[in-house]
C-alpha cells in the first residue's frame, strides 16, 4: 500500500515544502520505492510508492491534466477497469498501461464524486480541486486502505497513517483514552476515531469535503441500499451465478507488479481462492501457498467439532491441483509477543487476534523472501459466498415457510419432540420477550454479566466512565447482546461497523514490513451485493450449512474438504506457546502495572490471576471461560498494555 497525504492551508497562506518533506518521511515504510512532493499554493501534495500494480509502477502522483482543475492522488486498485474506460472512451491499447490513478481522475473529471460509487475495488483517494479550493478524501466501502486526518481552523492534513500526520512537531503523538478502553472491551465500532488524540479517520464508504471555512463529513455508500433481491428459477443458477463473480473476483486480485501467492487453510474459502487463481494463472504456472501448522509438542486438543492441523486436508487440495506448492509453517519456539514491537509501529494499533500475529507475519515474512508480491486469503468468505445460514430456521418462520421450516427441523433424524425442542431454541425464544431469554442465559451460566466478563479486560470503573457496555447494546454489537441477530445483520456489522474499523492500518502495518500486499476476493463489492440479495436457504439446506459455497465448490475441492463439517481451530497449541512464555508475561504484567494511566485502565489483578491458576493442559470444554479467556483476553490485554507505553516511550518493556 502506498503513502498518499496533503497538507492544506485553509487560512490561505503557502504550504511549506518543508512540512511536506517531513510528511514524506514519515510514511516512507508505506512506500520505499520512490517519493513524491507536489506545492500548489495552500496545498502540498505527498505520494511514497508501493507500486502494487504493474501500470503504478511508472506512473508519478499526483495524477492531473495540464491546467486542470483536479489533482488526486490515489492508493489501491480499481477492478472494474474495462467497465470505466468504456464509458469513459478509452481504448483498450492505453487502458493496458494507465495507472489506476490516472483513471481515477479521468473518472473525477466525467463524473465528480459520483464517480466513487463507480470504482469496485479497495481504494483511498485524496482529490484538490483547484477551482472551489477544497480537499475531499474518500476510502472505498469495507475500509482496506486508511486514511487519517488532523483538522484545525487554519490548516488541514491528511494522510494514509498517523504516522505521517505526527511527522508535523505541532500534532503531538498521545493515545486516545476512549479508543483504548474500547479495544479493552472489543468494541470495535467508531470507525471515524483513530488511536490518536486529535486525529480522526475518514469512514469506510465515507468522505470528508474541507474548505477555507466549510467541513462536511457524509457516506456516500450505504451498503443496505445497495442491496436488490436476488431470485433465480433454479437452484443450479445461484451456484452459475455465484462462480461466475467469484472467478471474476479473483481475476482483479492477480493483477499485480510481481508473483503471487495465497494463505491455504482446509476450509472451503482460501482453498476455493487458491484454485481458482492456479487455474486463471494459466498452464505451468505455480502458485506457492502457505498453511500454519501446529508445533510439535502441542497436546493435540482442541475440543468437540474442531481440527487443529490444516495438513492433511492441504496434501489433498494439493494433490488434486499440483499446480499449487503448499509451504507449512509451524514457527517453532515463537509466541504471541514475537514480532509485536515492529507491528505496532508500522500498523499503528493493537491489531485484532493477536494470538495470532506471530505465525501471520512468519507466513507473510516467507512469502517476501520468495520475491512474493501479492498474496491472496479467503477471510470474508464467512460472511459472503460462503455464510453457514444457520439462521436458517428464524428465516423460514418469518417467511412463514412451514413446509421447508418442518423439513430443517427434522433435516437429523429427529423425533417430534425434537423438532419442538429445536423450535423453541431456535425460534421462540430469540424471538420471544427478554425474560425468556434471560432464563435460557442463566440456564446456561450465560447472563450478560457472565458475556461481559468473557470480552472485556478494562477496569469496571473505566468502562463504565466510558459507557462501553452501553454503546455496545446501543449499536448492536453481537458481544453485547444475546437478542436474535439473522446472519446477514451479522455480516453488515462484520463488514462496515466492526471488521472495517481497523481494517486498513493492519494491513497497511503488514504490507510496510513484508513488502507483501494481502487481497481477499471474498471482499469484492460485486460479491458483497449480491451476496446479501440472496435468500437465506441458499446458504442451508436440508441440515447442510454453507450450502451455496459447497455446490460452488463440487468438482473443484476433494470431497474429503467439500463436505467437511468440522472447524478449523486457529493457533490450537496456544496452551505449548503460552505456557513457556508465562515468564515475560509476569514481567509484561508488572510493566504495565508501574504505569499509573494503565493501571487503571486494565484489570491488572485479573491478568495476575490467570498466570497464577494456569492449567496444565489445552482446554476442550466449550462452557469453561477460560478456553477464550486465556488466548484471547490475556495477549488483548497485554498488547494494548504494550501499545500505550511504546507511545509514551516507555523503557519498562524489553524488545520483542
Amino acid at each position: 500500500m502506498s503513502g498518499i497525504a496533503l497538507l492544506f492551508r485553509r487560512d490561505g497562506g503557502e504550504a511549506l515544502r518543508a512540512d511536506a518533506e517531513r510528511i514524506a518521511r514519515g510514511l516512507h515504510m508505506h512506500g520505499r520505492r520512490r517519493a513524491s512532493v507536489t506545492m500548489m499554493g495552500p496545498v502540498a501534495l505527498v505520494h511514497t510508492l508501493f507500486a502494487p500494480t504493474p501500470q503504478d509502477a511508472e506512473f508519478d502522483q499526483p495524477a492531473r491534466a495540464p491546467g486542470g482543475r483536479f489533482a488526486v492522488l490515489f492508493d489501491g486498485r480499481i477492478d472494474n477497469r474495462a467497465a470505466l474506460a468504456a464509458e469513459l472512451g478509452i481504448a483498450s491499447g492505453p487502458l493496458g498501461t494507465m495507472a489506476d490513478a490516472e483513471l481515477a481522475l479521468r473518472s473525477w473529471q466525467a463524473w465528480g464524486e459520483a464517480a466513487l460509487d463507480r470504482w469496485v475495488g479497495e481504494f483511498a483517494a485524496i482529490v484538490w480541486d483547484a477551482e472551489r479550493h477544497t480537499a475531499l478524501a474518500a476510502r472505498s466501502p469495507f475500509g482496506h486502505r486508511p486514511l487519517n486526518y488532523h483538522l484545525r481552523p487554519d490548516r488541514l492534513v491528511i494522510a494514509s497513517m498517523p504516522k505521517g500526520l505526527h511527522a508535523l512537531p505541532d500534532i503531538p503523538r498521545a493515545v486516545d483514552r476512549q479508543k483504548i478502553a474500547d479495544a479493552l472491551c472489543q468494541l470495535h465500532t467508531d470507525s471515524a476515531r483513530s488511536y490518536f488524540e486529535g486525529i480522526c479517520r475518514v469512514r469506510p464508504g465515507g468522505v470528508i469535503e474541507v474548505g477555507a471555512g466549510r467541513v462536511e463529513t457524509r457516506r456516500y455508500y450505504d451498503l443496505a441500499a445497495r442491496v436488490k433481491p436476488v431470485r433465480y428459477a433454479r437452484d443450479a443458477d445461484y451456484v452459475e451465478a455465484g462462480r461466475a463473480l467469484f472467478d471474476q473476483a479473483v481475476a482483479a486480485c492477480l493483477r499485480s507488479s510481481g508473483p503471487v501467492g495465497a494463505f491455504l487453510s482446509g476450509g472451503l474459502d482460501s482453498a476455493a481462492v487458491a484454485v481458482t487463481a492456479a487455474r486463471q494463472m494459466g498452464p505451468g504456472a505455480r502458485l506457492p501457498t502457505f498453511t500454519w501448522v501446529p508445533e510439535a509438542g502441542w497436546d493435540g486438543k482442541v475440543g468437540n467439532g474442531g481440527y487443529g492441523d490444516e495438513r492433511p486436508y492441504v496434501e489433498a487440495i494439493a494433490a488434486q491441483h499440483p499446480a499449487l506448492q503448499p509451504h507449512f509453517v509451524d514457527v517453532a519456539g515463537s509466541g504471541f509477543l514475537t514480532g509485536q514491537d515492529a507491528l505496532l509501529q508500522a500498523a499503528e494499533l493493537p491489531v485484532r487476534n493477536v494470538a495470532n500475529s506471530y505465525w501471520f507475519q512468519a507466513i507473510m515474512a516467507q512469502a517476501r523472501d520468495q520475491g512474493i508480491a501479492v498474496m491472496l486469503d479467503g477471510t470474508f468468505g464467512n460472511f459472503t459466498l460462503s455464510r453457514a445460514g444457520e439462521d436458517i430456521f428464524l428465516y423460514l418462520w418469518q417467511q412463514r415457510a412451514w413446509r421447508a421450516l418442518n423439513r430443517e427441523l427434522g433435516a437429523d433424524g429427529r423425533s417430534a419432540t425434537g423438532r419442538l425442542r429445536r423450535l423453541a431454541s431456535e425460534v421462540i425464544v430469540p424471538l420471544g420477550p427478554r425474560w425468556l431469554r434471560d432464563l435460557r442465559d442463566r440456564r446456561r451460566g450465560d447472563d450478560d454479566d457472565t458475556r461481559w466478563q468473557h470480552i472485556n479486560m478494562a477496569r469496571a470503573s473505566v468502562a463504565e466512565a466510558m459507557n462501553t457496555r452501553q454503546r455496545g447494546i446501543d449499536t448492536g454489537t453481537p458481544f453485547f447482546t444475546a437478542g436474535p441477530l439473522m446472519t446477514v445483520d451479522l455480516f453488515r456489522w462484520m463488514m462496515i461497523d466492526h471488521g472495517a474499523s481497523d481494517l486498513g492500518e493492519s494491513l497497511a502495518g503488514l504490507t510496510a514490513l513484508h513488502g507483501v500486499e494481502m487481497r481477499d476476493p471474498f471482499a469484492d463489492r460485486r460479491i458483497v451485493e449480491w451476496t446479501m440479495g440472496l435468500p437465506e436457504d441458499q446458504f442451508y439446506r436440508n441440515g447442510v450449512d454453507r450450502w451455496l459455497m459447497r455446490r460452488m465448490v463440487d468438482g473443484m475441492l476433494p470431497d474429503s474438504v467439500r463436505t467437511n463439517r468440522r472447524r478449523g481451530i486457529q493457533s490450537c497449541d496456544w496452551h505449548l506457546r503460552m505456557t513457556r512464555d508465562l515468564p515475560r508475561y509476569r514481567a509484561e504484567i508488572e510493566a504495565i502495572g508501574d504505569d499509573a494511566d494503565m493501571a487503571g485502565m486494565i484489570d491488572i489483578d485479573r491478568l495476575r490471576d490467570m498466570i497464577d491458576a494456569w492449567p496444565d493442559q489445552s482446554i476442550t470444554d466449550s462452557r469453561d471461560p477460560r478456553r477464550s479467556a486465556l488466548p484471547v483476553l490475556l495477549p488483548l490485554a497485554l498488547q494494548v498494555g504494550r501499545f500505550v507505553l511504546r507511545v509514551k516511550g516507555s523503557n519498562r518493556l524489553d524488545p520483542v
